[in-house]
């Protein structure tokens, strides 16, 4: 019983940290059309690396758009303990 308190603290803990953190980044990717967001996510990492060089994306956006994902979907299955997405 103490171990499933234990982690229910650590779960509220990481959850109240992850609200900022996951507010900045929501506001970040609603500024994107939801087509740029699907082909990021839908992506390869070669095919990212030539939207890159082509100017068709930048490094930041890529970089918050899976920051969201991890911080939306990793919460949702406690596949995150800690964040670091400031």
């Amino acid at each position: 019983m103490q171990y499933i308190r234990k982690a229910e603290s650590i779960r509220f803990d990481r959850d109240k940290s992850l609200a900022s953190s996951l507010a900045d980044l929501k506001r970040y990717v609603e500024r994107l059309t939801n087509d740029q967001v699907n082909l990021i996510l839908n992506s390869s990492a070669y095919d990212l690396g030539k939207m890159l060089n082509k100017g068709q994306t930048t490094s930041v956006e890529i970089v918050k758009i899976f920051s969201y994902r991890a911080a939306t979907i990793g919460k949702d299955y406690n596949a995150i303990s800690e964040d670091n997405f400031k």
